[in-house]
């Protein structure tokens, strides 16, 4: 799903991202981390809605952002892609 969108990711990116569901799937299991309900639908609701301010918006290396509106837990993603893609 994410290749749909993301055609530039690398191979590791691409192992990391499919990383997540089990990450998320233990840790939710634990604490609240994304609603239990939506659980299987987290590349579609949580990881490319993350993904999407990266379409848009190219951050250089050291730039400081604040996310607003979406769960801390998420933030990370987009500046992370972004952060890895950029070292390239």
């Amino acid at each position: 799903m994410l290749t749909k969108y993301f055609s530039d990711l690398s191979p590791e990116q691409l192992r990391q991202f499919a990383m997540l569901d089990e990450l998320y799937h233990d840790w939710n299991s634990k604490i609240n981390v994304i609603s239990r309900k939506d659980i299987d639908n987290l590349y579609e609701h949580h990881v490319l809605h993350s993904l999407g301010i990266a379409k848009f918006f190219w951050f250089e290396p050291g730039t400081t952002i604040m996310d607003l509106g979406t769960s801390w837990r998420q933030a990370f993603i987009a500046t992370s892609y972004r952060k890895v893609e950029g070292c390239q």
